[in-house]
């Protein structure tokens, strides 16, 4: 069984359920409800109302709950977990509003070159960087896609992209096409 430390407790799941346990002693937490005003949380609750805490059974340590029931806890804990899981799931866009995340991958069955995108964060804003090569050799070609100012270029330093590629063309949100051999618009 995996725990997880979220909101200041231990969280697992046992069975269907979601279960807090103490972060101290690791035991399972039980579950109270006072109703009015404990002397220790009249700072927080200013009128009589169900107070919901957990209580560890190894030294009485309480956790109170103070503005949401703990079945809105666990359920939020869950969705939280669920998320983490999600994280990396493939989106396709049904709606036109989501723009699908491109996995970093070279189709398998090429086994002469390799592929790979990033991202990077530059002072100039966010840029697209391709690398691409011949396997089993060092140098590759770089592209640099400037998505603010509609422009493609390349680090002359290392291959030419056109040594790997036939034809490069991009094509921005604006509607404007470079094509990559001599940097005219289309």
């Amino acid at each position: 069984m995996k725990l997880h430390l979220w909101n200041d407790l231990l969280w697992g799941i046992k069975g269907p359920q979601v279960i807090a346990y103490c972060p101290e002693h690791r035991i399972e937490l039980e579950v109270s409800t006072y109703w009015g005003n404990k002397p220790q949380y009249e700072a927080s609750v200013y009128k009589k109302e169900r107070i919901h805490y957990f209580v560890c059974p190894a030294d009485d340590k309480e956790f109170p709950i103070l503005k949401q029931d703990i079945t809105l806890m666990q359920r939020r804990f869950f969705s939280t977990l669920e998320s983490i899981s999600l994280k990396d799931a493939e989106i396709v866009s049904i709606d036109g509003y989501q723009i699908p995340i491109a996995k970093n991958k070279t189709p398998e069955k090429d086994e002469d070159y390799w592929v790979e995108a990033r991202i990077n964060d530059t002072k100039k804003g966010k840029q697209l960087v391709v690398y691409a090569g011949k396997r089993g050799e060092s140098d590759k070609a770089q592209i640099f896609i400037d998505t603010v100012n509609d422009k493609i270029s390349f680090d002359q330093n290392n291959i030419h992209p056109n040594d790997i590629f036939v034809r490069l063309t991009g094509q921005f949100k604006s509607g404007k096409r470079v094509n990559m051999d001599d940097g005219s618009d289309l």
